[in-house]
């Protein structure tokens, strides 16, 4: 229950939830308490903790524990890849009638071992036998997980993860001075990026990309949200290329709807792989230029005209002058435009929410079991 886009999600359902018939409850596997842990249970949310969730017995006997004193529930919703083999055998096993297994990533990492491979494969194998619904946040998610003939399958589906925009209305963020709080001058054009520093994100291309465009211009800053195994990393790459005095390393951040509005001129993603980043939908509810690399599923353009595309085969010249194009040229739709027709989507937490709802209370899989 840390700051991720998930997380957000999940404690927006829960917000949804409130008022209606669903009670939400959230099983982590951390042992320590995290920052959004508290939100949710001011909500109604349980939180339960499962720390030693890699021993198939002791997450059976968790489960157990869980179910029958709390329970019985309805559905168990897993976000955890292919160990959602494990937890939803565990569900069957329980009598959950709806076992929902969901996809957010459209690729893993830079290498796959045989072992893992093999793992791989037969939690894949698990999830089609025991799941009652094979759902996906995108088409490159579901195949991903669930082999290429997903969509086929009956129990196929995309439930995207909605955003509550009412965050990012201009009126509620609009705030001249915030710049300065974070040490960047009012007057500079700020290239911003937020998310955790792994591979998948790719800020050592962003950073070398970053210093090619800070050379050739002089106002331009560079604002990095997040923290991760590679900050440390990327904090020293920004010292060797000599643009440290103009990035900000904000670490983990609760107020990005503000960043976002208030900071940012120009967004840049160049992951390696998504699913369906939550963090572009935000982007595009505060009115944000972005750019980001090709291997982003293009389910999220909902404001295709704020949106530019490079491949990471480009080089990174080819994107700090991208960069630069992009932060020179006026917004092609103001901030509240762009709000407004982010509220209307189907990425709205409105819309994710009756989604959701439809499947944790399907009537054909309560008839199926």
């Amino acid at each position: 229950m840390e700051f991720g886009g998930i997380q957000t999600w999940l404690v927006d359902l829960a917000r949804m939830a409130k008022d209606s018939d669903v009670q939400i409850d959230i099983i982590t596997y951390a042992d320590w308490d995290m920052p959004l842990a508290d939100e949710a249970r001011k909500l109604g949310c349980k939180i339960f903790v499962c720390p030693n969730h890699h021993n198939p017995l002791a997450l059976f006997k968790k489960l157990n524990e869980i179910n029958r004193e709390s329970g019985p529930y309805i559905a168990l919703h897993a976000h955890s890849l292919y160990y959602n083999g494990l937890v939803l055998l565990c569900a069957k096993l329980l009598g959950i009638p709806a076992r929902i297994s969901l996809s957010h990533n459209s690729a893993l990492g830079q290498h796959e071992s045989v072992i893992r491979r093999i793992y791989n494969l037969s939690m894949r194998v698990l999830i089609h036998l025991v799941a009652t619904h094979l759902l996906a946040v995108s088409a490159p998610a579901g195949r991903k997980l669930y082999g290429k003939l997903w969509g086929k399958d009956r129990r196929s589906g995309l439930l995207y993860c909605g955003i509550n925009f009412d965050r990012f209305a201009p009126q509620k963020q609009s705030d001249p001075s915030f710049r300065a709080e974070l040490g960047i001058p009012q007057s500079a054009k700020v290239v911003g990026h937020v998310g955790r520093f792994l591979y998948q994100k790719n800020h050592t291309f962003l950073v070398e990309s970053m210093a090619e465009a800070m050379r050739k211009k002089e106002d331009l800053w560079l604002l990095l949200v997040g923290d991760g195994i590679l900050r440390l990393e990327i904090e020293e790459q920004a010292k060797a290329l000599g643009i440290s005095n103009r990035t900000v390393f904000a670490g983990i951040r609760s107020d990005i709807p503000k960043i976002l509005v208030n900071c940012v001129d120009l967004f840049v993603m160049p992951s390696h792989f998504e699913g369906l980043p939550l963090v572009l939908l935000e982007a595009q509810g505060a009115g944000n230029k972005i750019l980001v690399s090709d291997n982003v599923t293009k389910e999220v353009d909902v404001l295709p005209e704020l949106i530019e595309r490079l491949s990471l085969s480009e080089t990174p010249q080819l994107w700090a002058d991208t960069v630069i194009s992009l932060v020179e040229k006026a917004p092609p739709i103001s901030r509240a435009e762009a709000y407004e027709k982010m509220v209307k989507s189907h990425f709205s937490i409105q819309e994710s929410f009756r989604a959701a709802r439809a499947v944790w209370m399907s009537k054909a899989t309560l008839a199926n079991n």
